[in-house]
């Protein structure tokens, strides 16, 4: 009876000794991830005040304090459509400024993305998205499927026969805009 006891004793340490081991491990791992998460918590609350002790945090949204904000805030790996000269007033032919812009960001071997601002962007002839670039609209409204070209979204209105746009490489794309097969008169435009 003596030995089992002994047996049983040494089980029981070596239980709790393996118990006390994981408790250990549990505690140490949540402390580390506490820690990651306090990290974490700690820059957030960096960031956020130094946007609230800016000068023009309160400053009415105007299109130069717009264009201000633009130049500090936003990396550059954005290329703005609306510095190539796109209208989107859905009568001008805009292909030839978005290929433009288009073109500009697909220089960089990081690509970029290129902002098109709202509006209907007429096109005759096929968008070429450069390896890395992505396009990026406004929105397209509600529903892509019921398009408001009103709405303020982005609209890349293609009158052409080809394909209205062509991606080309890896990692290119387009974001957050319509492409709409548009009706028109060959003899409306020049060129493009």
């Amino acid at each position: 009876g003596g030995s089992q006891s002994t047996v049983a004793m040494k089980m029981n340490i070596i239980t709790s000794i393996a118990v006390t081991v994981a408790i250990a491990a549990i505690s140490a791992a949540l402390y580390i991830s506490h820690s990651d998460q306090s990290e974490k918590i700690a820059t957030l609350s960096r960031q956020l005040s130094e946007v609230l002790e800016r000068d023009d945090f309160d400053a009415p949204l105007s299109t130069s304090t717009l264009s201000a904000r633009r130049a500090q805030e936003l990396p550059s790996a954005f290329t703005y459509a609306s510095d190539f000269g796109v209208v989107g007033d859905s009568m001008a032919n805009d292909g030839p400024a978005i290929q433009a812009a288009l073109d500009s960001a697909g220089m960089d071997e990081t690509g970029g993305t290129v902002i098109l601002p709202q509006g209907v962007f007429i096109t005759t002839q096929p968008i070429i998205i450069p390896p890395g670039v992505t396009l990026q609209g406004q929105g397209y409204g509600s529903s892509p499927l019921a398009i408001k070209f009103d709405s303020g979204g982005s609209t890349i209105a293609y009158c052409g026969t080809d394909h209205a746009v062509k991606i080309n490489g890896s990692s290119s794309g387009l974001r957050d805009l319509a492409v709409y097969d548009w009706p028109y008169n060959h003899g409306d435009f020049d060129g493009g």
